[in-house]
């Protein structure tokens, strides 16, 4: 089966959403015109969500994703996470709330060669200063199936290990979001099966809010929901769908006509 067990409508609407964006809009000025990324979205994720974000080449997703987690800032609109307006927050304010607030997922794993499997994991509390609290990072090593490797290196670990490692690291500090960047892309299909099960896992057991950007249908039905967009727009969204059904949505998507 793909997606979790879970039911959407298991989440009730909270006061504080994990992720809302209202009207937001991102230009790039260009030489040959404006290059306008985000059209005014506006959605809002739950907390304790798993959300795949999916559409054609240059609809607007790594920008949704920038925009979203604090990386970029938006032309106009709002950006919330956790309850938390991110609008005129300096650069250095938006560092210090990403290390507090969002963790980070990308297809390359971004793990440091010199650190053990447990230091790369704790790696972010020490950079913010934090103590490590040894109950949950016990949890958090103990669901990515990571406790017998902790004092292995990174050059010692396979893909999959690699990838559940930063997992870990991003689930260390209790962020509000959880993002990721095509999380299965450097791995072979039954590794990145595993990934995507934990990712499902780290939902509906700890609660977590994991966006997933993907162009890959198959990853995207994991999800609780697929979020679709076209042109720098919201194109739709789908829940509890089949790979089939993700799959025809995307190639409408890329219709022109």
């Amino acid at each position: 089966m793909m997606r979790s067990s879970r039911s959407h409508d298991s989440h009730t609407s909270s006061p504080t959403a994990a992720l809302e964006l209202i009207k937001t809009t991102k230009i790039y000025p260009s030489p040959g015109g404006d290059v306008h990324a985000l059209r005014g979205i506006s959605l809002r994720l739950e907390p304790g969500t798993f959300t795949a974000v999916m559409g054609p080449s240059g609809s607007g997703k790594s920008t949704f994703l920038h925009c979203a987690s604090g990386l970029d800032t938006p032309t106009s609109g709002q950006v919330m996470i956790g309850g938390h307006d991110l609008s005129g927050y300096s650069e250095r304010r938006l560092t210090l709330f990403r290390r507090e607030h969002v963790g980070f997922i990308f297809q390359a794993y971004n793990l440091i060669p010199t650190l053990t499997v447990q230091d790369n994991i704790t790696l972010p509390l020490r950079l913010s200063g934090k103590p490590v609290d040894h109950q949950w990072a016990q949890e958090v090593i103990g669901q990515v199936g990571m406790a017998d490797l902790l004092q292995r290196r990174p050059s010692e670990l396979s893909g999959g290990q690699q990838q559940r490692v930063a997992i870990a690291r991003a689930l260390i500090g209790r962020p509000d979001l959880l993002m990721a960047d095509e999380p299965t892309g450097a791995l072979d299909l039954t590794t990145g099966t595993q990934v995507l099960e934990l990712l499902t896992i780290v939902t509906s057991r700890m609660g977590q809010t994991v966006v997933m950007v993907t162009h890959d249908a198959r990853a995207a039905a994991y999800a609780d929901e697929v979020l679709f967009l076209a042109d720098g727009q919201v194109g739709g969204r789908l829940s509890g769908a089949s790979v089939e059904t993700i799959a025809t949505r995307m190639t409408h998507l890329g219709d022109k006509s």
